[in-house]
């Protein structure tokens, strides 16, 4: 009974080991998220695609294009999304599935 137990511990540590790495990474690099504030008060938001000399080239909300002169920008903030939650819930759900399984183990 012992040596069963064991194995199906060794089985699900080893799957976690597997996949959690490749959940946690990023499965398509992409660009910053941008809000640009130009010297005339317009905001622009959108991932950047693209730094030329003259201009920063960003995909906006809707999907389309949208080229920026760099002589006209008064400042540019980069938007970072939290992943707190995120990093939470996997290390939870990680730690519930190794606890039931050593209940299993010793139980």
């Amino acid at each position: 009974m012992k040596q069963r137990s064991y194995k199906l511990v060794a089985t699900v540590l080893a799957f976690l080991i597997l996949i959690l790495p490749g959940a946690l990474s990023a499965r398509e690099r992409r660009g910053a998220n941008l809000v640009v504030v130009q010297k005339d008060g317009q905001t622009v938001k959108g991932e950047l695609i693209a730094v030329k000399s003259d201009s920063l080239l960003l995909l906006n909300p809707a999907g389309m294009d949208e080229s920026v002169d760099i002589a006209g920008i008064r400042s540019i903030r980069i938007v970072i999304k939290s992943k707190g939650g995120t990093g939470f819930l996997i290390g939870f759900l990680a730690g519930a599935i190794g606890g039931a399984c050593e209940v299993i183990a010793w139980g």
